[in-house]
């Protein structure tokens, strides 16, 4: 079976639950017709690039799965009927994501282990202390040029 990954954007003043409730439709329908889930990675509320029904934001959810490609054509044909559904994509991928991956949008939302001993960050949190450090270094070459100049 080919390998698939569907990204939706859902309406975010669609009433409450709505985004779960087409996440848990969406691995329904996959699961019903043979297909099996790889990875769901729920990128929660972000801004549109531009508007979309008049919505400046929507709520990202991405599946990874692999079933039979007529399968595509029912999901597309589910996330046409549903108002709540602002856009959809779904691509074929040549293999899935490798084990432990997570992509770069869904990075600021989950928790990232970064070495052996684990990290503290929580959920949501990143560390910029590689930009402090790199800003800080910058201000005090700034100093260095000017004690230089005539």
């Amino acid at each position: 079976m080919p390998y698939y990954e569907t990204v939706v954007v859902v309406d975010p003043l669609a009433e409450e639950g709505t985004t779960a409730k087409q996440l848990a439709r969406v691995k329904e329908l996959i699961e019903s017709r043979g297909g099996t889930i790889l990875k769901v990675e729920e990128w929660g509320k972000r801004r549109l690039a531009y508007s979309i029904k008049h919505r400046k934001e929507g709520w990202y959810f991405l599946v990874e799965f692999m079933v039979d490609g007529e399968m595509v054509g029912v999901l597309d044909e589910y996330y046409r009927l549903q108002e709540s559904v602002l856009r959809y994509l779904t691509v074929t991928r040549d293999a899935p994501s490798p084990e432990g991956y997570v992509s770069p949008v869904a990075r600021d939302h989950v928790h990232v282990d970064l070495s052996e001993g684990g990290s503290d960050l929580e959920e949501g949190q990143r560390s910029d202390s590689g930009l402090e450090s790199a800003e800080r270094g910058a201000d005090s070459a700034e100093g260095t040029t000017d004690a230089l100049r005539p």
